[in-house]
């Protein structure tokens, strides 16, 4: 899929500095995406919809995504651990440009499964 061709009129993010990420040498722009709005907690989701909002905000400068291995997890389109993180790197694979993808795991929708810390002990 091509990206959409950059419109004139649409508000950019491109010329604002870089910020570092903690101690790293990575850097991303000040404003990212949150994606938690295109997931299951909000109603129906649309990947249609969802692959557009990506490549806008792509267009409009953005580079830095976040999101959740369960923003996806209970879809029935996007059902396996993947789900919306998948989607972001097919919507953005011809972006053309760097992007940073933040993510969080080990969150559980469903109460009788265990929720484990990063470090291997029950939370």
């Amino acid at each position: 899929m091509a990206m959409a061709e950059p419109r004139d009129d649409r508000p950019s993010i491109a010329g604002l500095a870089r910020v570092s990420l903690g101690h790293s040498e990575l850097t991303v722009r000040p404003i990212g995406l949150g994606c938690m709005g295109m997931s299951q907690f909000y109603g129906a989701t649309d990947d249609a919809e969802s692959i557009a909002t990506l490549r806008a905000a792509v267009d409009m400068g953005v580079d830095f995504f976040d999101t959740s291995d369960i923003y996806g997890a209970a879809d029935g389109t996007r059902a396996d651990i993947r789900g919306f993180e998948h989607l972001i790197g097919n919507a953005l694979a011809d972006a053309g440009t760097r992007w940073c993808l933040a993510t969080k795991f080990g969150a559980r929708l469903n109460e009788d499964v265990p929720t484990v810390a990063a470090g291997g002990h029950a939370a």
